[in-house]
């Protein structure tokens, strides 16, 4: 699976571990509604 990596001056690398957790939540939810629409 591709990583997003949050490019952001100053952020730790516990911040960005969060943002990725945050972002792949959100995709997941995504795929969820998907498969419940069809």
């Amino acid at each position: 699976m591709a990583k997003v990596i949050i490019v952001e001056p100053n952020i730790s690398e516990d911040e960005n571990q969060q943002n990725w957790k945050k972002v792949q939540e959100v995709l997941e939810n995504i795929a969820q509604e998907i498969n419940e629409a069809s």
